[in-house]
């Protein structure tokens, strides 16, 4: 699973407001074994950063589970690949208190993953951090 860097100067500073307003002011909510975003502005804030990649036209609430999910993990987490989507891991901000906002970096299935690049996953993976994530569901060949 080779790591991509984001070369768009715009997403990359659309990637840094959204991990700001998450550790700062997002309402999260313990769910399983991570914790998820639920905050009413969630999609209009994740909005900037999905156009700025070429992402915006993914179906917000779908049938076919295309969309998104921001996630703080703390410890063990399994991401799931589904087989019929294109998952894409973007960390937002890795460790914890105010000055891993939008910085750091992780270890994903061997390669070093930092805010500012993103992996396409090819199998469910497994990470222990804390960190915070956005994870990106597309149609195939998208």
């Amino acid at each position: 699973m080779p790591v991509t860097q984001i070369n768009n100067v715009e997403a990359v500073a659309k990637l840094k407001d959204l991990a700001t307003w998450l550790y700062e002011s997002a309402e999260m909510k313990q769910e399983k074994n991570l914790i998820k975003c639920v905050d009413v502005d969630r999609y209009k804030k994740t909005l900037p950063l999905l156009k700025a990649l070429g992402y915006d036209q993914i179906p917000l609430k779908s049938s076919q589970g295309h969309g998104y999910h921001i996630y703080r993990t703390s410890g063990e987490t399994e991401i799931i690949k589904r087989p019929d989507l294109k998952t894409l891991f973007f960390p937002l901000s890795v460790g914890s208190g105010n000055n891993s906002i939008a910085s750091g970096e992780v270890q994903v299935a061997g390669e070093t993953v930092a805010p500012g690049s993103f992996i396409h996953l090819d199998s469910t993976l497994t990470i222990t951090a804390q960190l915070d994530c956005l994870i990106v569901y597309l149609p195939e060949g998208k």
